[in-house]
């Protein structure tokens, strides 16, 4: 029997994509510049293989460009409630609360159908 996969994310995974995404929209610099180190204590490369780091990096680069995605697929409502909680965006509108609770619950399940878990 194979693996299931989910369905949709919870509140704690769907926290840290967007919290990734955030990072990812703020940033001017090359994505390496975020947070990782230049260097890994211990780590020894060679040949044409990629470091732990470099790979995290890539697949964390693909994540918030996924996430983009799916923020861009949102209705124009949801985008700017979500563009307003994370980004500190201003937009006015009623029940700002509300849409962004109606945008997340959208995300937790339209991610994973793009295979982000």
């Amino acid at each position: 029997m194979g693996a299931v996969l989910p369905t949709h994310l919870d509140a704690v995974r769907l926290d840290e994509l967007l919290s990734l995404w955030a990072r990812w929209m703020r940033s001017s610099q090359p994505f390496r510049e975020l947070w990782y180190p230049d260097q890994a204590a211990g780590c020894v490369g060679g040949g044409n293989s990629t470091s732990f780091e470099e790979m995290v990096e890539i697949a964390e680069l693909r994540q918030a460009e996924a996430v983009n995605g799916a923020i861009d697929s949102l209705q124009p409502n949801e985008q700017s409630a979500i563009y307003h909680f994370h980004l500190a965006a201003v937009y006015r509108m009623w029940e700002l609360e509300d849409v962004y609770l109606a945008a997340r619950a959208t995300l937790s399940v339209v991610l994973p159908q793009r295979g982000i878990y």
